[in-house]
């Protein structure tokens, strides 16, 4: 039984057309995602290397376990009512979940050391990000 608990969250403020693409991500000097929109935009997420503790690629298809979380989240968000389609839901967020509770086991140091955030990209395939901080979004057309 999962415990994640997840809200949606909006790190890229400009408005958008679903679905999002990854383009390309790289690991060092920093994690940097590039992704692109169906509108022909395309965003580069930025997190320092430093503060980007783990990080998961998964296919899209492979995580089922996701749904209920993500679901839960978007009803919480739009408070009990289906306003418009769930697939306009690309990111989440998180501070209890399974990856960060994983995380919690390495011996390192823990959540309860500093504060983590579980960053969740819905997209063709999922990338799940344990980060002290949200990144820096740069629109780059």
């Amino acid at each position: 039984m999962s415990n994640d608990i997840f809200e949606v969250w909006q790190p890229i403020s400009t408005s958008y057309e679903p679905p999002l693409n990854l383009i390309q991500i790289t690991h060092y000097p920093n994690v940097e995602m590039i992704i692109d929109t169906n509108d022909n935009q395309q965003f580069k997420l930025s997190y320092s290397f430093h503060e980007v503790l783990a990080i998961r690629v998964t296919p899209e298809a492979s995580r089922v376990d996701l749904s209920i979380p993500t679901q839960n989240a978007i009803q919480k968000y739009l408070g009990g009512s289906e306003k418009g389609p769930l697939t306009n839901f690309l990111f989440f967020k998180s501070n209890k979940s399974s990856f960060i509770d994983w995380y919690d086991t390495l011996p390192t140091l823990g959540s309860t050391d500093i504060h983590l955030e579980h960053h969740i990209y819905l997209m063709d395939q999922i990338i799940e990000i344990i980060s002290e901080n949200e990144p820096t979004v740069i629109q780059i057309r």
